[in-house]
């Protein structure tokens, strides 16, 4: 995302937090084996082409997708992003926002 590419992702683990499906990027649905395989290979398989043809066949969508995601790298994972909600937390955590 921060090289304002879209992105085509799993939506396992905590990528659905980073990539907002639709916005900056499009999540496939995973559901696992429980060893980081999916259940049902072909579907994951089908799906995942899905979502980049859907980008590649939409190259404005793609570009849009991918302006929206660099804002969002900038503006919630940048060092100056992440250092404010650390100190967010901290001031929480010592009951200074009370």
């Amino acid at each position: 995302m921060a090289c304002e590419t879209a992105v085509v992702a799993t939506a396992t683990g905590g990528i659905p937090e980073v990539v907002d499906d639709g916005r900056t990027g499009l999540l496939v649905p995973f559901e696992s084996t429980g060893e980081a395989s999916p259940r049902n290979p072909e579907q994951f398989i089908r799906d995942l082409a899905e979502r980049v043809n859907t980008l590649v066949a939409d190259p404005a969508r793609a570009d849009a997708m991918g302006k929206a995601g660099r804002q969002r790298a900038l503006d919630e994972f940048s060092w100056t992003a992440i250092a404010e909600q650390t100190v967010e937390l901290y001031r929480d955590a010592l009951g200074a926002n009370a």
